[in-house]
Formats: structure tokens, sequence, C-alpha cells
């Protein structure tokens, strides 16, 4: 299993204040339990994160970029679990898991 994750948080040709922000929470159980948040920032980057023993896997959360945040309200949209079962360490794009 891969000890370290890469994730491209998209939207890097979008001016900051038209990107989404982006909260990144482990999974410790396949049942969803989340533990430690990894990343909570905005779009536009690609960040590194070692991956703890105990993770499973993870969950990411968006929020609208605040140009859209009065018509769509601050409602975070979550994505579905991945898990890290046969993850190979590849950089994950976080606009194809949402």
């Amino acid at each position: 299993m891969a000890t370290e994750l890469k994730v491209d948080w998209g939207e890097a040709e979008l001016a900051e204040s038209n990107r989404r922000t982006w909260l990144g929470a482990w999974l410790v159980s396949h049942d969803g339990i989340e533990g430690e948040f990894f990343y909570d920032g905005p779009g536009g980057r690609v960040t590194s994160h070692e991956i703890p023993s105990d993770a499973v896997g993870l969950r990411l959360r968006s929020w609208p970029p605040e140009s859209e945040e009065r018509a769509l309200g601050r409602q975070p949209l979550a994505t579905k679990p991945f898990y890290f079962d046969g993850y190979d360490g590849s950089a994950l794009k976080a606009l194809e898991l949402a």
C-alpha cells in the first residue's frame, strides 16, 4: 500500500475567489468513520500527505466558491468514500471524486 497521498485540488486556472474550499479527512474504518483532517484550504493547489497507518481511505468535502455562495448557500458537498484498497500512490484529482 502507498504511504503518501498526492491530491490535485483542481481549479488552478481560476482566481482564488472562484475556487472551491476543500476539507479532506482520513477514514479509519470501512464503515466510513472519519479520523483526523489532512487538508483545509482552497482548490488550485497540489498537496502531499503522509498516509497514517490506521487510515483505510479518505473523504473530501467542498464548499462553493465565494462568487457562488449567495446563490447556493454555504452547504458542503461530500464525496463518496475513497478506499485505499489497490491504491497505487498516483495523484488523485479531487474534482473527479466530487
